[in-house]
């Protein structure tokens, strides 16, 4: 009997967070998926990664009211409502589990339509750039071409390229430039006829910086969308094993799956 009142309040404090834990992440779930646009992809992969990041704390609820059943018969208490309590942890538990079965290959296929999507937008960024680069460097050719038909022109915009690189004054992010500009100049000064390989050589330069971000930006979207399926995608495969298992073997415990509930008690000789 003394046994019985230690365990009195236990099941009953176990079987009440429990399914405060699990109604309470369902309500969650319902109101997320309610105000959820389906169409925007980036709005579905949020949502779905909500749901999977709050995935445990049902199956944490489901073991809790599992756990006080077992309690309830450990101590040969009367069982009253928990056979029914139990039974809708487990049935939660199997939805659960479909539903994170269904939210797996969901997730992986939205997060490739994005990555392919985000692709896509990277490429057509990078050939409108391109297309760009041919009025910009033949305006910069005939400037070129007219600074090395004018000598003195071209002393003075060099003298003024220097004086702006030594004065200090100039914005850290724009030295570069400038000391580009300076080479550039000096190597007209050298050789007026070079003007049509700088011009080949900045066409050249910019393709390859352009190609180099395109790559970078591709890399950052495939490492993002790697990163998104190990941790989510996997996350709710993860889960969906757990609590199909979790309501499997728990609704065959109560012959669901046998035809009537197994009695473990050994048989009378």
């Amino acid at each position: 009997m003394k046994a019985k009142n230690n365990f009195s309040s236990a099941p009953f404090a176990l079987k009440l967070v429990g399914f405060i834990l699990i109604f309470s992440t369902l309500l969650d779930y319902l109101l997320l998926l309610t105000g959820l646009n389906f169409q925007d992809k980036s709005a579905l992969g949020s949502g779905i990664t909500q749901i999977v990041n709050q995935g445990v704390i049902p199956m944490i609820g489901s073991v809790f009211v599992l756990t006080a059943y077992w309690l309830e018969r450990v101590a040969d208490m009367p069982l009253r409502n928990s056979k029914l309590f139990r039974f809708i942890a487990l049935a939660v538990a199997g939805l659960l589990g479909v539903l994170f079965l269904v939210l797996t290959p969901i997730h992986f296929n939205n997060v490739s339509t994005v990555a392919n999507q985000t692709r896509a937008e990277f490429s057509k960024r990078a050939e409108d750039a391109e297309k760009q680069i041919e009025p910009m460097l033949i305006q910069q050719k005939q400037m070129l071409t007219a600074l090395a038909k004018d000598p003195k022109q071209l002393d003075e915009r060099l003298k003024q390229t220097k004086e702006a690189i030594a004065s200090k004054q100039v914005p850290e992010q724009n030295l570069p430039q400038l000391e580009e500009q300076k080479q550039v100049l000096e190597r007209i000064k050298a050789n007026p006829k070079a003007v049509d390989t700088l011009a080949k050589d900045a066409r050249d330069r910019l393709l390859n910086r352009i190609r180099d971000e395109k790559q970078e930006a591709e890399k950052r979207v495939n490492d993002q969308a790697f990163k998104s399926n190990a941790k989510t995608g996997v996350s709710s495969l993860i889960l969906s094993v757990g609590y199909l298992i979790i309501s499997w073997v728990g609704l065959s415990e109560m012959g669901l799956f046998s035809g009537g509930p197994k009695n473990r008690r050994a048989p009378k000789k």
